[in-house]
């Protein structure tokens, strides 16, 4: 015999009264709230979809508690065990009812809001089905889902809602507690969508075997509770696995796997002997392994890894612990070759406050860039505080500003330094994250950044405040380069006289010229188009901005590789190399400029061979005279040399 039809009849008899009271109380109860509403709320074609949302709300915190903890409290719980139909049965008995139940209350509550908003508004009757985007909706279902089993298991309907919130919130906090230490731990959008699904899904399953097996043989209030909760935690297990299997691999870098990166935007540094490199390295999340992608995201992919790479046979070796990041000293001259870097540790890099003090004395590990040592407690203390004449001798070597007379100036004990030794009177550096630290370089050309607004210019050996309108490029002997207003009311830029505070148009400067980069002599490196109209071609020029002499550089390349000038690198031989890109091609150019600009000898200039790739893939690590240490394509290292041969893949081998 079909007991199905008469378990139903005997649900329908349960809860008739309730039923048959909400499909008569609503509509009117909807006709009078749309009342309350605005005109354009009461036509809005997501109104419907919003009322049988609420509707199937009502169902889940009435209907789904009330259903099974109901026969615990009328005391019939016996009576269905006894039954021959088993309690199997009778569950999915229960269960159907409850889907056509909401699906009846969802229907009345969307018919009547549509039906009332067209018959008394003029709405267009029966719009298209769309849910509002809510972002509460997400939660909605799950927990309607597991409010059945929750109902079971405390044999109590009015917290039913809560205790399912609750054990969905306490057996997944162990991966969201994971994935908050190390967001890179975080599911994709696709491995989210299914473990909703899953977890959503399995709440009727779980309910069934908490009321099945629960009460099958035991008449202990506690025995569906603890059947729900082991199949619970066995559901979950998965993601428990899931989750230390993506944190074990993530403690291993694999250079020839294919979502292998080296970060382009902390390139890292050369050692002095140019002999080894430190390098950031991580695996891209899944989602953004596709060419192009670079650049690290800390709440997306994975850890970092510190490594330092033999360039002369590829051999590499991890440094710090997982997710430390490696930096260069903030030179006061462009970047050159390191001879300490240091590791933030993943604490400091989580806050992204690394110029913080109490981060570089508590969270920062200073190692020798040859040898990989630590620099012992008393060295590294002076170091990052820039203190005593022990650490001026390293400072002056790794973070000194070079004059254009050879001079060095560097920052040592709150003030500067200028050789040999002396100190620059009136240079006292006030204490910010951005003018102390000892990773930022805080320089502008050949003038350092003293205060918030307020440079050095060694050369006058004064200090000047900068008015708030205007951007300081470039401190120079003579006229500063600036970035502002000029007396016509064009923005543009200015050649500055610090002491008068007067700006003027930078003397021999063009209408289509671009200043790039300040050269070790006081000129600049312009990128200018020559010519006029459609005919004016891309150049690269060396301007005198005291005198206005223009020098062209001789480059035998396509006018499309001038497209961008861009990551100017100082060399210790005193050349420029900058990285020249155009047309998904870039290159390197080495600028050596003559020992005596006036015996009339022009600058000379090299060029590499190209690499074809988008120029957000290249990050320069180092380079020297023969040759620039690049990240090509975010994937390996190469060594790029001036003579114009091939690119030599460095690291991985």
């Amino acid at each position: 015999m079909n007991l199905l039809p008469t378990l139903l009849w005997k649900e329908w008899r349960d809860h008739r009264a309730a039923l048959i009271g909400y499909c008569v109380g609503v509509p009117p109860l909807i006709a009078w709230g749309l009342s309350a509403l605005s005109a354009t709320r009461r036509v809005d074609p997501l109104l419907p979809a919003a009322a049988a949302v609420g509707g199937i709300a009502i169902a889940a915190l009435t209907l789904f508690g009330d259903l099974f903890a109901g026969e615990e409290q009328r005391g019939t719980i016996k009576l269905l065990r006894r039954l021959p139909s088993g309690l199997s049965k009778i569950f999915l008995a229960k269960l159907l009812f409850l889907l056509m139940a909401t699906a009846l209350m969802g229907g009345v509550a969307w018919l009547a809001t549509t039906t009332a908003a067209a018959a008394l508004y003029g709405a267009p009757f029966a719009p298209r089905l769309s849910l509002p985007a809510r972002d509460w909706l997400v939660l909605l279902f799950p927990l309607i889902a597991w409010i059945p089993a929750a109902a079971i298991w405390l044999s109590r309907a009015t917290l039913a809602l809560p205790a399912a919130a609750l054990t969905l919130a306490l057996f997944a906090a162990p991966v969201g507690f994971a994935v908050w230490l190390q967001p890179w731990l975080a599911p994709s959008k696709g491995e989210l969508l299914v473990a909703y699904v899953v977890v959503t899904a399995a709440g009727p399953f779980i309910a069934g075997a908490s009321f099945v097996l629960g009460r099958r043989r035991s008449t202990r209030p506690f025995t569906p509770a603890a059947v729900g909760l082991l199949a619970t935690l066995a559901l979950f297990v998965p993601a428990y696995g899931w989750t230390g299997v993506r944190f074990a691999k993530g403690l291993v870098l694999e250079p020839a796997a294919a979502t292998f990166r080296i970060a382009t935007n902390s390139a890292g540094a050369v050692s002095q002997d140019g002999r080894f490199a430190w390098i950031n390295a991580f695996h891209v999340a899944g989602s953004r392994n596709v060419a192009g992608i670079t650049d690290y995201d800390p709440e997306r992919d994975g850890p970092l890894h510190t490594v330092q790479v033999d360039l002369a046979d590829g051999r590499w070796r991890p440094f710090g612990s997982l997710g430390a990041m490696v930096l260069a000293p903030g030179s006061l001259s462009e970047r050159r070759n390191a001879a300490v870097v240091g590791l933030f540790r993943d604490s400091a890099l989580r806050r992204r406050d690394i110029n913080h003090d109490d981060h570089e004395r508590d969270e920062t590990l200073l190692l020798d860039a040859v040898t990989g040592e630590p620099l012992e407690a008393t060295a590294r203390a002076a170091l990052l505080a820039k203190r005593g004449a022990a650490a001026g001798a390293l400072l002056r070597e790794a973070c000194g500003l070079v004059l254009p007379d050879g001079r060095r100036v560097w920052r040592q004990d709150d003030q500067l330094m200028i050789d040999p030794g002396r100190v620059l009177p009136d240079s006292r550096c006030l204490e910010s994250g951005w003018t102390s630290s000892f990773w930022s370089s805080g320089n502008a050309g050949f003038g350092v950044r003293v205060a918030e607004r307020e440079l050095y210019d060694p050369s006058r050996e004064k200090r000047f405040r900068v008015a708030p309108e205007l951007a300081v490029l470039f401190v120079r002997p003579g006229h500063w380069v600036v970035y502002g207003w000029d007396p016509k009311g064009k923005r543009g830029t200015l050649a500055y006289d610090p002491e008068s505070g007067a700006t003027a148009p930078l003397l021999g400067s063009e209408p289509n010229d671009f200043v790039s980069a300040l050269l070790p002599d006081g000129r600049l490196l312009v990128r200018a188009r020559l010519g006029s109209g459609r005919d004016a071609e891309p150049a690269l020029v060396l301007l005198d901005p005291e005198t206005g002499a223009r020098e062209e550089l001789a480059l035998e390349l396509p006018p499309e590789a001038l497209g961008m000038v861009w990551q100017p690198t100082g060399t210790d031989d005193g050349a420029l190399v900058a990285t020249l890109w155009g047309a998904n091609v870039a290159r390197f150019l080495r600028i050596e400029l003559p020992a005596d600009r006036r015996s009339g000898e022009r600058a000379r200039v090299e060029v590499t061979a190209p690499l074809e790739l988008p120029c957000e893939s290249i990050g320069v690590v180092g380079a020297d005279g023969q040759s620039v240490i690049a990240i090509e394509a975010g994937r390996r290292l190469v060594r790029v040399r001036f003579d114009g041969s091939p690119p030599e893949q460095l690291f991985p081998k």
